[in-house]
């Protein structure tokens, strides 16, 4: 995926426990990622990554906060409806898949078919509204939804139930 965005420079959050050890180190260095200690508000984190936006990056941001083993969608968090609002930056909805499989397959020399699906940017927009706890959950849950929208049923997970997905918050960018 990383390749395909090129040559615009790519940076998103990793977890700080890979800085830990030398090899990740390196590597998630030279890739510019943004450590991230999980579990907390990390504002460090968010202003490398708000920084990073205004100077044109993309920013790739995993809104549950981590990968799944089995590549099903938990709830997402509402710290991305945080960065995209105060950004003001489109975001992308990218769904990935089959990845789950790399390690089990790696063991029987077996070939991983990974798949990448893109759907329609968007910006989040409040209107007038004050921003609560509940509504960057919304937003944050609208988010997902346009994430799942993309997967096939089985990696829905939790936003399993599209009948369930607003778009009350979202505004589409023109596709001209």
């Amino acid at each position: 995926m990383y390749t395909h965005l090129m040559p615009r420079p790519v940076t998103g959050f990793v977890k700080a426990e890979n800085w830990e050890h030398p090899f990740f180190r390196w590597l998630f260095d030279l890739w510019g990622g943004i450590p991230l200690h999980r579990g907390e508000a990390d504002m460090t984190a968010v202003r490398a990554g708000l920084a990073a936006l205004e100077d044109g990056w993309m920013l790739t941001v995993a809104p549950e906060g981590t990968r799944t083993g089995d590549g099903r969608l938990r709830q997402g968090h509402p710290g991305i409806v945080i960065m995209a609002l105060k950004s003001g930056v489109p975001i992308l909805p990218v769904a990935y898949w089959g990845h789950e499989m790399f390690w089990q397959n790696a063991k029987r020399l077996r070939r991983t078919d990974f798949n990448l699906r893109v759907g329609r940017p968007f910006t989040l927009d409040p209107g007038s509204q004050r921003v609560t706890k509940e509504i960057r959950q919304q937003m944050a849950d609208e988010i997902m939804f346009q994430i799942a929208r993309l997967l096939p049923e089985a990696y829905r997970g939790y936003y399993s139930d599209l009948s369930q997905a607003t778009e009350a918050y979202l505004k589409f960018l023109s596709e001209t």
